[in-house]
């Protein structure tokens, strides 16, 4: 659980690169092919990482999860470190063979650490959530997917705390934004070492072994690429009807909460500008755009944590009930999360002040934390039953994945098209994506509903 809390603030370092890359001088034209790398690495990266860890065979008494964890965790802390210290590198090696610190040199360090960063945390991502649903039963799996999602709204919440802090050089200008995100670099690398050296170090049952131990007798490579997309696609064979249907209610969910999560400071900052020109000419001090608007945006994390904070009593009481009546209550309140969630998404058309933003976003913060609970459950469920724990689970990552770059490339369009149109606040359609996706999410959840019960 203490990994999920790193986390959330490895997160909040990845919200603050693009200040920074912006600091060193990376061209905001780049910025959407870094951006990419998340997305692209969670969903063809981690499923063969992923079914590697399956097919592995540790030592007796071992675990098959542990390797991945902290060879991710060491790669995460390396890539961390080296994109924070570009431009030391940089100046470094110049020195050493002579050539000039060009742009081109600039650009090609930008993305040799980003896209290692993206992938060195798929195995200590995919390892940590595979390991936490195989150490508990199919019926305990929902109270420890509440208390999951406990941990990653804390961890967002002492993330943006972390950000709010003055680390290393203070006020305006490029070196005072680099000194500021090394300084939480170190900080969030000393979190990852410490949270996954006690995880490794604790005592964990080795779920699936024996299955291991059967695939290897049976001559499988453990460790090839044809063998990992062999397991991939006999996941995706045999896994069942539910969780199938669970995978394409998260796409349309994730395509909603891509736009929603990754343009809320942007749509905030837009609607601000109206406060801040009135207090231009009201001759009072003018705050600044985007870091008011992220400060806005707190209230809704801290409402995802507070509403996370009463689901573990709530799915404790669910496992007094029989499976049918445990799983119609899930899906009923996934299903109501998405339909807030698409309602607030479309009352951003009406806005017109900071508050009624401020309050819209901040209810947002409940059916995320019901989107970092339920699917995982269901998943869960199934994964206590499968020999390709660590496989499934990477597809169900995927299915997150994916939709975020579908929903990139359908923002951008739409971003056209309203600047042709004169749209005033260009990212309100990005929030109408997200309001219909999430209403094809709540489709997609009755159905899956109705898959349960059948």
């Amino acid at each position: 659980m203490n990994l999920f809390h790193s986390g959330g603030l490895l997160g909040q370092l990845l919200r603050s690169q693009k200040a920074y890359l912006d600091a060193i001088g990376i061209p905001l034209s780049l910025s959407a092919l870094l951006w990419i790398a998340g997305p692209l690495c969670g969903m063809l990266v981690q499923p063969m990482l992923s079914a590697m860890s399956d097919s592995y065979m540790p030592k007796p008494g071992g675990n098959k999860r542990k390797p991945f964890i902290v060879a991710g965790a060491g790669a995460t802390v390396f890539c961390m470190l080296g994109l924070a210290w570009i431009p030391d590198i940089i100046k470094f090696f110049a020195r050493i063979f002579g050539y000039d610190e060009n742009g081109i040199i600039l650009v090609a360090n930008a993305f040799i650490w980003i896209y290692g960063l993206n992938i060195a945390v798929q195995p200590l991502q995919g390892g940590v959530r595979t390991l936490l649903h195989e150490q508990c039963s199919e019926e305990a799996q929902s109270y420890v997917a509440a208390w999951q999602g406990v941990i990653v709204a804390s961890g967002v919440i002492c993330g943006y705390f972390l950000a709010s802090l003055s680390f290393g050089q203070t006020g305006p200008g490029a070196m005072a934004a680099v000194s500021r995100f090394q300084s939480l670099t170190l900080v969030v690398c000393a979190a990852v070492l410490v949270c996954a050296g006690v995880t490794v170090m604790y005592p964990y049952d080795n779920a699936g072994h024996e299955n291991s131990c059967a695939a290897t007798s049976r001559g499988g490579r453990i460790f090839s690429l044809s063998d990992a997309c062999r397991r991939n696609w006999e996941c995706l064979q045999t896994m069942s009807k539910t969780t199938r249907i669970t995978l394409q209610v998260q796409f349309f969910s994730w395509m909603g909460w891509f736009p929603a999560l990754y343009y809320q400071t942007a749509y905030l900052s837009s609607v601000l500008k109206n406060v801040i020109s009135h207090d231009i000419q009201s001759n009072s001090e003018a705050p600044n755009e985007a870091e008011h608007a992220a400060r806005a945006a707190l209230p809704s994390a801290v409402i995802m944590l507070a509403t996370a904070v009463c689901l573990p009593a709530f799915a404790r009481s669910l496992t007094k009930l029989d499976s049918d009546a445990s799983l119609s209550r899930l899906l009923d309140l996934w299903l109501l999360g998405h339909i807030l969630f698409a309602l607030m998404m479309g009352f951003t058309t009406l806005v017109n002040n900071e508050m009624q933003a401020i309050l819209i976003f901040a209810l947002v913060g409940i059916p995320r934390s019901l989107t970092a609970w339920v699917p995982f459950t269901l998943v869960g469920r199934e994964m206590t039953r499968s020999r390709n724990a660590g496989t499934l689970n990477s597809l169900h990552n995927a299915a997150i994945s994916a939709p975020q770059i579908v929903a990139a490339a359908l923002c951008a369009i739409l971003f056209v098209i309203a600047r042709n149109f004169g749209v005033e606040n260009e990212t309100v359609s990005a929030m109408l994506l997200s309001s219909l996706a999430s209403l094809l999410a709540a489709w997609k959840t009755t159905e899956l509903r109705a898959a349960f019960l059948d």
